[in-house]
């Protein structure tokens, strides 16, 4: 895949660094065997010159936790490993992708275009569903991808705890900060106008 200047999306390394690990490390498969949704995601790390598996190697723990995408829960989410700069000194993150509303409605926080860390104002919100609504318009598919920094012990020993009957589990539900909005282009099939 030819290359591109990821720096000119993203300028702080901090937070291109967050995008392109939420993606390689909360993706199932690899680029040839998953959704068009999580390969298009995928092919912007690659593009973006960084090697998934070693990412993967870094992060990800031989039995580690992950909570599968469903269409009721709109969202997948993964705990990593080895996180050198953990907000609670504890070396474990969640990342989350789904539904951009959806999730940014469990986001506290967002990472601004410095790379820092910012509470989400009401304005904040406003910017983002502004972006969101702005993707929406040129047919493209909105994604949010969003982390937690984890306390040990937080929601059980493997971070899975969920009540009885929620769909969502709960590590997941709050707290979250949002790292970015993708979004993706569906391309149409020839056969589709004529049908």
């Amino acid at each position: 895949l030819p290359g591109f200047n990821f720096g000119e999306f993203v300028t702080n390394k901090k937070h291109a660094d967050l995008i392109l690990m939420a993606i390689a490390c909360n993706v199932t498969g690899s680029f040839w065997s998953t959704n068009a949704t999580d390969k298009a995601c995928l092919e912007l790390v690659m593009r973006a010159g960084q090697n998934i598996d070693q990412m993967r190697e870094a992060h990800l723990e031989e039995n580690f936790t992950w909570f599968q995408f469903t269409s009721k829960r709109k969202r997948m989410s993964t705990v990593c490993s080895g996180i050198t700069d953990a907000e609670f000194g504890y070396p474990k993150r969640l990342f989350v992708k789904g539904a951009s509303e959806m999730i940014l409605d469990c986001c506290t926080h967002f990472i601004d275009e410095n790379g820092q860390r910012q509470v989400k104002t009401k304005e904040g919100q406003t910017r983002i569903l502004e972006k969101i609504n702005d993707y929406a318009s040129k047919a493209l598919r909105c994604i949010c991808i969003a982390y937690k920094d984890l306390k040990e012990g937080e929601c059980g020993v493997k971070h899975d705890h969920k009540d009885k009957g929620d769909i969502l589990y709960a590590i997941e539900k709050s707290g979250l900060t949002c790292i970015a909005i993708l979004g993706i282009k569906d391309i149409i099939r020839p056969e589709v106008p004529d049908a």
